[in-house]
């Protein structure tokens, strides 16, 4: 009787039980920001976990950024701007940011992160349009930048994949544009101001679209790698290096749960006998075939 491990040419495959390795989409210059079925809900996982330290930190340098500006006000506005802006700042923007930055450390919360950051940012951007059309009423001249500092926190630095910080970005924007009309701006001032920061949206839009495009590749990348690591080249199933690591897990979780746990072991009957007298290559395709079938057979 032949053993499969009499094979030189190849390692025998894992007596883990594992479908066989499906494909991946392939890596190439192709301006997405979509995968397919499951690997969608897999890369959001991903993405939220890399993510949410970033987002924790940028909450936090935004909450100690609105306190200064208060300050700020608090010094230098006459008294008739300074209330509803400090209103604006420390009774709506501050304590949003604050319930969002508390929203990063339990956990049953983190999938929801993309959400509550985006909106989080978005108040916090028309809560400075607010704060401008209040300067505008009583006709003092706040500068209107504090949109495009915004902006830029909306696209690079809150964690925001694209789309929730595209749409945080270009609804301050317009937001701010329907203000500033509302307003009476001169003409060429509201036309200068318009052409920044719809030049700033294009830049975040743009900046934003590439830096989630990377991280998509690179999930794949990682994936790929624990793919060729974890899989036997020549039968797809999973090796002793991946038996190991989720065999430990498969452990724990019977003894915790009581379960029973059974090892099966299996021997392909004659094989080396078959491998010499048949050759190597034909040997190799018996291989797949059988772990062909173990695959389908396996959850």
């Amino acid at each position: 009787m032949g053993d499969a491990k009499n094979h030189t040419a190849h390692p025998p495959p894992s007596a883990l039980p594992a479908e066989p390795l499906g494909p991946l989409p392939p890596m190439s210059p192709e301006l997405r920001l979509q995968f397919s079925g499951a690997l969608e809900d897999d890369f959001g996982r991903y993405y939220h976990h890399a993510m949410l330290l970033r987002m924790r930190w940028a909450l936090g340098v935004a909450m100690g950024l609105f306190l200064l500006f208060a300050l700020l006000d608090a010094i230098s506005l006459p008294e008739q701007v300074r209330n509803p802006v400090l209103g604006l700042r420390l009774g709506l923007m501050l304590p949003v940011l604050t319930v969002a930055w508390l929203s990063t450390y339990p956990a049953r919360l983190h999938p929801y992160m993309q959400w509550i950051g985006g909106a989080a940012a978005l108040i916090c951007g028309l809560g400075v349009v607010g704060i401008i059309w209040f300067a505008r009423i009583h006709a003092y001249p706040l500068p209107y930048e504090g949109i495009l500092l915004v902006t830029f926190y909306f696209y690079f630095l809150t964690g925001l994949r694209f789309v929730p910080a595209a749409v945080c970005g270009w609804v301050t924007f317009l937001v701010y544009l329907g203000m500033e009309l509302q307003s009476g701006l001169p003409a060429i001032a509201l036309l200068y101001n318009a052409f920044f920061l719809g030049t700033a949206n294009i830049i975040g839009s743009v900046g934003c679209f590439f830096l989630e495009h990377a991280m998509r590749q690179n999930f794949l990348s990682r994936i790929q790698l624990q793919e060729l690591a974890e899989r036997d080249f020549l039968t797809g199933l999973l090796n002793r290096r991946a038996f190991s690591a989720r065999a430990g897990n498969i452990w724990r979780q019977a003894l915790r749960e009581h379960h029973a746990l059974g090892v099966a072991m299996m021997d392909v009957d004659y094989f080396k006998r078959y491998n010499d007298h048949y050759g190597h290559a034909a040997g190799d395709e018996t291989l797949r075939k059988v772990a062909h079938v173990i695959g389908s057979h396996a959850r």
